[in-house]
C-alpha cells in the first residue's frame, strides 16, 4: 500500500485510484484561488466586442426593412414618398402563393400598396365590363406604371390582366400587418366563375386557413386578458404543489419509485399480450392492403393490419422489457441507494429554502439575452442593400438597352425594367417582374452576425453554469457538515461570493466548450440543408451519423460540465482538474450512475407531469364547470383548451424551475456520497459525512 505524500497530510487510502483522506478536508474550501484566468480575460475581451455588435446593429438596422411592407418595387408601404399615403400591401394573385403564411413579400405575383383593402369581391368578367366599363375601372386595381383611366375598352384591360399588371381577382380584405387578407365572405361567388378554380380554391383553402388562425388568435388573446388571474392562480398551485412534494419526498419517494417501476412492466407486460395477440389474428387472417383506399391514412393504417409488424412490436417490447426487468434485478440495490439520496436531497433543500426562489434570477438574466441577441440579430438582418430579381421571365418578353440580355434570377432596377422590357408586337404576352427579394448584408454585418450567435450561446451557457456551481455550492457545504444546525444561514449568499469571487473564468470555459459543439452543431444542420438538393443517400448517411455523433458529444459535455462544476465547488479547483476528478470518480461508480441518473430523471419527470396536468384539470373545471359560476363571476370563453394549454406549458415550466434545484441537489450530494465512501471509513478519525440511512443501506457505521 503506497502513501502519497503532499502539503497535507494523507492518510492511505484502500485504492491506489481512491480519493485519499485529507484531514484538513471539511467540505467546500474557504480559502481558495481564482480559477482560469485567462478565459475570465478572454470572456470579458469577447463581452466588450458583444456590445459593440449590439450598438452598431442597433445604430445601423432598421427594423421597418424587415416588418414593413413592400411591393414589388421595392417601396416602403406608407414610408416612401412615393406610397406615403398608401400603408397596406394588396396581392394580385394568391393562388401563386401555395403557402399558409400568404403576406409575405417573397410570394411570385404583383404587389401593390393601395390605401385601404377591397370592400368587396372582384374578378375579370367581360361580360360586366362591356355593360359598364366606367363603373368596372373603379374596381381594378393595377400597377404604379398603369394609368387605368387612359384604358379604353375592354380589350385593353384584359391585356393588362394577362401581363399581369392588373388583379385578376381580389377578395373582400381587411388589413391584417399592414397586409390585405381576404374575409371570405365571397368566396363562392369567385370559385363558382372563375376559369382558373382549382388554382384559386387551393389559394383560398390556404388563405381561409391563415385567417381562420389570424381569428383564433385574436380570440384566444382576448381570452387570455379575461383569464388572467386563472392563470396566475394556476402558477401559484403550481408552485405550491412542487415544494409540497419536494417536502414529502423524504418520506414517499421509495413506494414513489417503486410504484413507477412496476407501471413502466405492467405496461410493458399489456402492450406484449396485445401484440401478440395481434399477430396471431392477422397472422390467421391475413387482409390485402391493396384494397384499401390510395389515401395517407389509408396507407398508415394498412401496416397495423399485417402480422410482421406486430412481429416487430413483440419482438422489440420484449426486449425493452427483459432489459429493464434485468437492469431492476440487478441494480435493485443501487435503485435503494438512489431513493435514499433522493430523501437526503429533499432535506437539503428544505435545509436551504432561498435556493427554491434562486433559479429565478438566472432565469431573468437568460430571458434578457435572448431578447437583446434576438433585437441585435434583427437589426444586423436589416442592414444592407435591397436586392431585387427578375421573375417571369420568357420568350415573349423582349428586353432593349442595359437588358437585352436579362434571364430570371439577374438583378433589376424595378423602375427601370418597365422602360426597357415589354411584350413582343406579334401579340405575345410577357409576364416579367422585378421583385423585392432581400437584402444584400455587407461583409462586416456578416461577422457581426456570426458573433451574435456565439455571444447568444456563451451566455445561456455561462449564466446556467453559474445557477450550477451556486446551487452545488450550497448543498455541498450542507452535506460536508457533520451536525446540519452549524450550517450557516446564508450558506447560499456565500456561496454566490465565492463562485463570483473565484469561479467565473471556470464557468467561462465550460460554457465555452459548449458554445463550440453547439456552433458546430448548427453548422452541421447548415451543411446538411445544401445537402439535400443533391439527392445523394451517401451524403445523408454521413450526415446523419456526423449529426447523431455531436449531438450525444454536447449531451456528455453537458453531463461533464455539471459535474466538473460541483467538483469545482467543493475543492476550488479549474475546470480541467475537477472534470478530471469527477469523470474519475464516475466511472470508478459507473453501476451506481446509471441507476441514480435514470431513477431521478424519471421520478422528477413524472412530478412535474402530475403537477402540470393537476393544476390544468383543476383550472378546466373551474373554467367550465356549471357549478362555478353560481359562486364566482362567469368567465366566457371562446377556446377553454387553449388556456389550459396555456396552464400546462406554464405550469410545467414552474414545476421544472423548482424541481431543476431538487435534481441538481441530488446531483451533488451523489457525488459527495462517492466521494464519502472513498475519503472516508467511518472510524473516529475518519467518519462517514451520509446520513444513517445511508449508512444502513450500505451496511457502514460510524464508529
Amino acid at each position: 500500500m503506497e502513501i502519497e505524500r503532499t502539503d497535507k497530510q494523507f492518510i492511505p487510502n484502500a485504492t491506489r485510484n481512491s480519493v485519499l483522506y485529507d484531514l484538513n478536508f471539511r467540505g467546500p474550501l474557504v480559502k481558495r484561488n481564482c480559477t482560469d484566468v485567462i478565459c475570465l480575460l478572454f470572456f470579458f475581451i469577447f463581452l466588450i466586442i458583444f456590445g459593440f455588435t449590439v450598438y452598431f446593429a442597433q445604430r445601423e438596422g432598421n427594423l421597418s426593412k424587415l416588418l414593413v411592407a413592400r411591393d414589388s418595387e421595392g417601396f416602403q408601404c406608407g414610408k416612401d414618398s412615393e406610397v406615403v399615403n398608401s400603408t397596406f400591401l394588396f396581392f394580385f394573385d394568391l393562388s401563386k402563393c401555395a403557402d399558409p403564411l400568404v403576406p409575405i413579400n417573397g410570394c411570385p405575383t404583383p404587389q401593390k400598396c393601395v390605401s385601404e383593402c377591397p370592400h368587396e369581391a372582384f374578378i375579370h368578367d367581360k361580360t360586366k365590363c362591356t355593360k359598364d366599363i366606367a363603373e368596372y375601372k373603379k374596381k381594378l386595381i393595377c400597377t404604379r406604371h398603369v394609368d387605368i383611366q387612359s384604358l379604353k375598352n375592354c380589350n385593353e384591360i384584359d391585356i393588362k390582366i394577362q401581363n399581369q399588371e392588373c388583379a385578376q381577382w381580389y377578395l373582400k380584405s381587411e388589413p391584417l400587418g399592414n397586409r390585405c387578407l381576404p374575409t371570405l365572405d365571397d368566396i363562392g361567388t369567385i370559385i363558382d366563375k372563375s376559369e382558373e378554380m382549382q388554382k384559386i380554391f387551393e389559394a383560398l383553402y390556404n388563405i381561409e386557413l391563415f385567417g381562420s388562425l389570424n381569428g383564433m388568435r385574436q380570440l384566444i388573446v382576448q381570452d387570455t386578458i379575461n383569464t388572467w388571474p386563472v392563470l396566475v392562480g394556476g402558477l401559484v398551485i403550481s408552485a405550491f404543489c412542487s415544494l409540497i412534494i419536494i417536502a414529502i419526498m423524504r418520506w414517499v419517494a421509495g413506494p414513489i419509485v417503486w410504484l413507477s417501476i412496476t407501471g413502466v412492466l405492467t405496461l410493458l407486460g399489456t402492450g406484449l399480450f396485445f401484440s401478440y395477440r395481434q399477430y396471431d389474428f392477422y397472422s390467421k387472417k391475413p387482409v390485402d392492403r391493396y384494397n384499401l383506399q390510395p389515401n395517407l391514412k389509408s396507407i398508415i393504417n394498412s401496416y397495423f393490419i399485417e402480422a410482421n409488424t406486430w412481429l416487430y412490436i413483440l419482438i422489440g417490447s420484449s426486449i425493452v422489457f427483459l432489459v429493464i426487468l434485468l437492469l431492476v434485478i440487478v441494480f435493485r440495490k443501487r435503485i435503494t441507494i438512489a431513493i435514499a439520496l433522493i430523501k437526503e436531497g429533499s432535506k437539503a433543500v428544505s435545509s436551504n429554502l432561498t435556493t427554491i426562489l434562486f433559479p429565478i434570477f438566472p432565469w431573468i438574466l437568460q430571458t434578457i439575452v435572448t431578447v437583446v441577441s434576438i433585437y441585435s440579430f434583427l437589426h444586423l438582418l436589416s442592414i444592407g442593400k435591397p436586392i431585387y430579381k427578375v421573375l417571369g421571365m420568357n420568350e415573349s418578353c423582349l428586353c432593349t438597352g442595359n437588358y437585352s440580355s436579362i434571364q430570371n434570377g439577374d438583378l433589376c432596377d424595378p423602375i427601370k425594367l418597365h422602360d426597357f422590357c415589354g411584350s413582343q408586337s406579334d401579340g405575345l404576352k410577357c409576364h416579367m417582374s422585378c421583385h423585392y427579394t432581400g437584402i444584400q448584408p455587407p461583409p462586416i454585418a456578416i461577422y457581426f452576425k456570426f458573433i451574435n450567435v456565439i455571444g447568444f450561446f456563451w451566455l445561456l451557457f455561462f449564466v446556467s453554469a453559474f445557477s450550477e456551481m451556486v446551487l452545488a455550492g450550497t448543498f455541498a457545504r450542507w452535506y460536508w457538515t457533520m451536525k446540519k444546525s452549524d450550517v450557516p444561514f446564508f450558506n447560499l449568499t456565500r456561496s454566490i461570493y465565492r463562485t463570483v469571487r473565484f469561479h467565473l473564468g471556470t464557468l467561462a470555459f465550460g460554457s465555452l466548450i459548449l458554445t463550440i459543439c453547439r456552433i458546430i452543431r448548427l453548422i452541421l444542420e447548415y451543411v446538411n440543408e445544401k445537402l439535400k438538393a443533391y439527392n445523394n443517400e451517401f451524403t445523408k448517411a454521413v450526415m446523419c451519423c456526423c449529426r447523431c455523433l455531436c449531438m450525444c458529444l454536447e449531451n456528455f459535455l453537458k453531463f461533464l460540465n455539471k459535474n466538473a462544476y460541483i467538483m469545482c465547488a467543493i475543492h476550488g479547483k479549474a475546470f480541467l482538474p475537477s472534470a478530471k476528478d469527477a469523470f474519475s470518480l464516475l466511472m470508478r461508480n459507473f453501476l451506481r450512475v446509471i441507476a441514480l441518473d435514470q431513477t431521478t430523471d424519471f421520478l422528477f419527470f413524472l412530478s412535474k407531469l402530475l403537477i402540470s396536468l393537476g393544476t390544468s384539470a383543476c383550472c378546466y373545471v373551474y373554467l367550465t364547470s356549471e357549478w362555478f359560476p353560481k359562486h364566482f363571476p362567469h368567465i366566457f370563453l371562446h377556446y377553454p383548451l387553449a388556456q389550459i394549454l396555456f396552464i400546462f406549458i406554464l405550469s410545467y415550466i414552474i414545476a421544472s424551475i423548482f424541481f431543476n434545484v431538487y435534481s441538481m441537489a441530488v446531483d451533488t450530494l451523489f457525488l459527495c456520497f462517492l466521494e464519502d465512501c472513498e475519503r472516508n471509513d467511518g472510524s473516529p478519525d475518519r467518519p462517514y459525512f451520509m446520513s444513517k440511512k445511508l449508512l444502513n443501506i450500505l451496511r457502514k457505521r460510524n464508529k
